[in-house]
């Protein structure tokens, strides 16, 4: 059977994820509490100290009582949230590697003769477990941070908005201007990326 693999990256990794959407979506749901419910903490300290300084005495713990109950109910749903990633990362992460490796082994088989007396064994099989090793750490490490990211940003937006549309038009600007310029370093650092794999793939192989 014909193994056909994408060479963009995005695409490549959503191939691999797609037997597993549902596990997906729920790893993206988690990544997205623990960044929502940060501020509901702040929301909450702020409350029970603004109770505390109010209150009378002999009325403070019933004054507290719920917003302290809905403190440590916060508390501890972050941290189920951040046990669920953790979770589904441990559970899912060797299968979607093993399969990975499967089926790049698949379409390696495909090419040529000529393809293997070019490229050197140790060099074709150092290629394969560095894309192996750095998928793995974009779905484990980076994922996450990225999915936190986008939604502080667009909560920033949302409050800004609400605050003065100058804030929030300030915002955009800079937001623009820092995707451009990350745009166009991050082309020298792909080369430069590329030009280090491949002298150190060649490295290994020899």
């Amino acid at each position: 059977m014909s193994v056909v693999l994408s060479k963009n990256l995005w695409t490549f990794i959503g191939h691999f994820l797609k037997p597993y959407k549902r596990v997906t979506l729920l790893f993206v749901c988690f990544a997205m509490l623990t960044r929502l419910l940060i501020p509901l903490t702040s929301v909450l300290v702020k409350k029970m100290i603004d109770i505390l300084e109010t209150a009378q005495t002999d009325a403070v713990l019933m004054a507290i009582l719920w917003p302290a109950i809905l403190f440590v109910a916060n508390f501890q749903l972050q941290d189920l949230c951040w046990r669920g990633m953790g979770c589904l990362n441990y559970k899912f992460q060797p299968i979607i590697k093993n399969q990975m490796l499967k089926e790049i082994f698949a379409a390696l088989h495909q090419h040529k003769h000529q393809f293997f007396q070019q490229n050197l064994a140790g060099r074709i099989s150092s290629q394969i477990n560095t894309l192996a090793d750095n998928v793995e750490r974009i779905l484990h490490d980076l994922s996450k941070h990225l999915i936190r990211g986008a939604m502080l940003l667009l909560t920033a937006f949302i409050s800004m908005y609400f605050i003065n549309p100058k804030f929030f038009y300030a915002l955009g600007l800079w937001f623009l201007c820092f995707i451009v310029f990350s745009m166009k370093l991050s082309k020298k650092f792909i080369k430069l990326a590329d030009e280090h794999a491949t002298a150190e793939a060649i490295l290994s192989g020899q």
